[in-house]
């Protein structure tokens, strides 16, 4: 059904005009749906971008050929460069723009601040923060055209062709169409705006504005026809043709099949068929003839993009679990799946709330080496970092994916724990929560994958997947916060909320898992927890306290209370390490280090804040400022500084992979990063950073030392603790800086005020007078 007139949009027998300004509650708008995401780079590549990366990928193998990194910040688009045929152009949110040469993988030209939000071919939106004034004349947002094919490094921006007000953001930009006075160039250059449909013919610079009832998320250019194709918030697809030689009147034909906002939609190379994806997970394929349409179901989440390769023999889906799929588009089967490591980079309102429970801690799973995220809501996936692809996926709670109503998202489960027994261990232990009810499941390693493969999920053939063999609902009657595996893989203990922990044993020949003791500590709840490397020590924090535990007897031995501590500063983190030693990190940024044999601390250091604390390989990892990863041995002196790239901040998660031989750490957009280490060998000189971790009395040296064999009892510790400490002051020749570095140590690991009398008092060759010698 169609009809012809200038404004006049597409209606509802039972709505009026303007009577759903917004989506419904819980749904998003598809304003970052449809950025340029993926592009196709002949047939046998395609880049696409993860987060603030861009990789390119073999479409026959699905393999990683080359990643594009240098970004600070979410790439927003990328598209091939309109000047170089064998350049992309890449866009990210601090208006960063950048020239690629992606068969060798290098960066050429680098344009920061420009202002531009995306770029697409010869243009680029550009948002002006003084048009959102409302006594301001000058637009909200504009697309001008861009130069950069001038040699010299200046981003060149031209004239406005399109504007917009402040009332309305520009969604996407589109570009399509033949031109007949430049054959290299679009005819229509497309602006999505809040309800309307901003069009530029460049052919007879006449611009053109197509109001709709609803808000529009997306749009598409016919590639040879006078023909635009757009997606409407309410599902509905809308076709506009000009009625006469140009866009002045129009004919508007109306399809629906979506149940939701219409996320993206392209025609195929020969624009026969019209291809629409949204939140169904559901390619659905529209002959533009006559609105006869076809369906590709179970694609693997959200459709994000569609986009079509050049010879029309791939069609490429970005979904929202960070998974590029291709479809063949003569068969319409689903081909390669090219998985990126978790989730959808750019968090829309679906994804937030399980993002946040994605990256509580850094798990690596001890078999492969591989980190342990989750993708979506209750899908674990290990994810090789070194090789960048997925080892296997584990569907923890098996839940089917149902598109939501209208009344609000649907509810889902999520992952909250997960725990593997060390080394070559076969077991896995997960937490699972959906609403207010609680799962704990025991898993065992199934070499052949079978369990994977009669659910229909893929597994590796060399890893294999876990089966589930044990499921307890209800473990606790509050959420868990703690899980812990002992190293024999025959000994798990939850903490909860509830006030209580508990300890779950393996049954020695039936594969099942029960309850073997419950405890609790003055009806207090418990906030985390760690186990010691031998098993035989479990530390539970109680907000100010520390408890331990043999977990064997269900017996406690001590409680260790810290000395000073703020009434409002509660325990945050534990970690054994060393075997004997238990470090605290505090929610003011104190970090405490115990020595569990002696019950007293051996040192303590005030930051600024802990955001994470691991213990592999006997080493201490303490994630300091969000941005720096310090190594402690047993000496308050750490033995290497790592530091983020380009000091990335967030950073929620870090750990040891032995099988890299490198630190490797998570932040909070989700990106899995390598840490580049600082490290000093004997003969260079130690550098001490004046940087103010603490409340400005208070100051954390960052001083690297040469890595050394440990002591072998609490006073050769303390000693070379004393050694390593009046080493570093020794080549420090301010007296203020001086004070400033041992302001930071506590007392008891000083040295003797005569080693250090010469660097307070900056006097070279000074010389210490022997009392009892009488040399001077």
């Amino acid at each position: 059904a169609g009809r012809a007139g200038s404004g006049a949009a597409p209606r509802s027998s039972k709505r009026r005009a303007g009577r759903r300004a917004r989506p419904a509650a819980g749904e998003p708008l598809a304003d970052s749906h449809d950025r340029s995401r993926v592009v196709f780079l002949g047939s046998r590549f395609l880049a696409h971008v993860e987060r603030s990366e861009i990789k390119v990928t073999s479409t026959a193998s699905a393999e990683t050929v080359a990643i594009l990194r240098g970004h600070k910040a979410p790439v927003t688009s990328v598209c091939l460069s309109a000047w170089n045929s064998v350049q992309l152009i890449s866009c990210d949110t601090d208006g960063c723009v950048k020239v690629w040469d992606f068969q060798d993988a290098t960066c050429l030209r680098t344009f920061e601040k420009t202002g531009a939000e995306r770029v697409e071919g010869r243009f680029a939106v550009f948002v002006n923060e003084e048009g959102n004034d409302k006594a301001s004349s000058v637009p909200a947002w504009a697309v001008h055209r861009i130069d950069l094919s001038v040699a010299k490094n200046r981003f060149k921006k031209k004239q406005a062709i399109v504007t917009g007000s402040r009332k309305e953001e520009c969604r996407a930009l589109l570009l399509g169409g033949v031109n007949s006075r430049a054959a290299n160039e679009p005819r229509y250059v497309v602006a999505v705006a809040g309800r309307r449909l901003r069009v530029l013919d460049d052919q007879t610079n006449i611009n053109y504005s197509f109001k709709f009832d609803f808000d529009v998320t997306t749009a598409a250019v016919h590639p040879t026809d006078d023909l635009l194709a757009v997606g409407l918030i309410t599902g509905h697809v809308v076709l506009v043709r000009p009625d006469g030689p140009s866009f002045e009147k129009v004919i508007r034909t109306q399809w629906r099949w979506h149940a939701h906002a219409v996320f993206t939609m392209a025609f195929t190379v020969d624009g026969a068929q019209l291809l629409t994806g949204a939140e169904e997970g559901v390619l659905v394929t529209w002959q533009v003839s006559n609105g006869n349409k076809s369906f590709l179901a179970r694609v693997g989440g959200e459709i994000r993009q569609i986009a079509v390769s050049p010879d029309g023999s791939y069609y490429a889906l970005s979904l929202s679990t960070n998974m590029v799929r291709l479809v063949d588009a003569r068969t319409r089967e689903l081909g390669a799946a090219i998985q990126g490591l978790g989730g959808d980079g750019i968090e829309e309102t679906a994804n937030r709330t399980w993002r946040s429970h994605a990256h509580r801690a850094l798990v690596v799973e001890p078999r492969s080496g591989a980190i342990v995220v989750q993708k979506s809501p209750g899908f674990l996936q290990l994810f090789d970092v070194e090789r960048d692809r997925e080892v296997a996926a584990i569907d923890v709670m098996q839940q089917n994916v149902i598109s939501r109503d209208n009344n609000g998202p649907t509810s889902v489960g999520y992952v909250e724990h997960v725990a593997f027994t060390p080394g070559k261990g076969r077991r896995m232990v997960t937490v699972e929560q959906r609403n207010d009810r609680t799962a704990l499941k025991f898993w065992v390693h199934d070499r052949s994958g079978r369990a994977q493969q009669q659910a229909g999920q893929g597994a590796s053939q060399s890893h294999g997947t876990y089966a589930v063999s044990t499921h307890v609902d209800q473990p606790h009657s509050a959420p868990v916060t703690t899980l812990l595996m002992h190293p024999s893989g025959e000994l798990v203990v939850t903490a909860s909320e509830d006030k209580t922990f508990k300890v779950w044993e393996l049954k020695a020949g039936t594969g099942q898992w029960e309850c073997r003791s419950v405890g609790y500590y003055r009806q207090t709840a418990i906030s985390c927890g760690a186990m010691s490397s031998d098993g035989s020590l479990v530390a539970l924090a109680y907000g100010r306290l520390i408890t331990l535990w043999n977990p064997y007897k269900n017996v406690m031995l001590c409680s260790l209370a810290h000395p000073g501590l703020d009434a409002k500063a509660n325990i945050t983190h534990l970690a054994f390490f060393r075997q004997s030693y238990l470090a605290a990190a505090t929610s003011d940024g104190g970090l405490f280090v115990w020595d569990v044999l002696r019950r007293k601390i051996v040192w303590q250091l005030q930051l600024e804040s802990v955001t994470a604390l691991a213990a592999p390989e006997d080493d201490l990892l303490v994630t300091a400022n969000d941005t720096t990863v310090l190594v402690f041995g047993t000496s308050p002196v750490p033995r290497q500084l790592l530091k983020t790239e380009e000091g990335e901040p967030g950073v929620v998660g870090v750990a040891y992979v032995p099988q890299m031989g490198k630190y490797v750490y998570v932040s909070n957009s989700g990106a899995v990063r390598c840490l580049a280490t600082s490290q000093t060998s004997k003969e260079e000189s130690v550098a001490v950073d004046t940087n103010t971790f603490g409340d400005g009395l208070s100051t954390f040296a960052l001083i690297q030392s040469s890595q050394g064999a440990a002591a072998n009892s609490a006073a050769k510790q303390s000693q070379r603790a004393a050694a390593a400490v009046s080493t570093q002051v020794a080549i420090t020749t301010s007296s203020t800086d001086t004070l400033k570095t041992l302001n930071a140590y506590p007392s008891y690991v000083l040295p003797p005020l005569a080693k250090i009398c010469k660097s307070l008092l900056g006097v070279e060759g000074f010389a210490v007078v022997d009392g009892e010698a009488g040399d001077e």
